[in-house]
């Protein structure tokens, strides 16, 4: 199964594949790469991010998108609900089931209470390391991902708790 983590972002879009190989073996092949989008007042952007996310959704199983800040202000939030609304659409095109994980619940499954802890913990749960903050959340979306589709894997006591408050809630979900 191949699961993909994005966090979107119009100027730096974290996006992770993880790929389980066979039980047997147990291991994980991961792709980490990041995907900017200018925005451009003709909407020619949005022609750029559908064939982008469409390439992306052409090669995974299951997704998972960090869900929209309430916190933000200004113009921010129109190129924000643009990109998520692409990403959504295009999860529906390739009827993938996509994940919507809202920023408190991702904290909760890293076992973590504020955004700057994210890397750490991150670290301290599954080794992995990258410099970017948006790849970092990204493979954490993986990691949720891979929890909410695959239930034969091991989880500690927070992912329990972060998975089970997701499904309980089903505060997100496209197909």
């Amino acid at each position: 199964m191949i699961y993909c983590g994005i966090d979107p972002s119009i100027s730096s879009t974290g996006l992770v594949t993880i790929e389980t190989a066979s039980k047997a073996k147990g291991s994980l092949w991961v792709e980490c790469r990041t995907m900017s989008f200018k925005y451009k007042d003709d909407c020619s952007h949005l022609e750029q991010m559908y064939l982008s996310f469409k390439e992306v959704f052409k090669a995974i199983d299951f997704a998972a998108v960090e869900g929209y800040s309430f916190q933000s202000k200004g113009q921010g939030v129109s190129k924000q609900i643009e990109l998520g609304t692409m990403i959504r659409f295009v999860a529906l095109e390739f009827k993938k089931p996509l994940y919507i994980i809202a920023p408190h619940n991702l904290k909760k499954f890293v076992g973590v209470t504020q955004k700057d802890e994210v890397k750490l913990g991150v670290y301290k749960s599954w080794r992995f390391e990258n410099k970017s903050g948006d790849i970092i959340d990204a493979y954490a979306l993986a990691r949720y991902c891979q929890a909410l589709s695959d239930k034969t894997i091991m989880l500690n006591t927070n992912q329990k708790q972060a998975v089970s408050a997701w499904e309980k809630n089903k505060n997100g979900m496209f197909l």
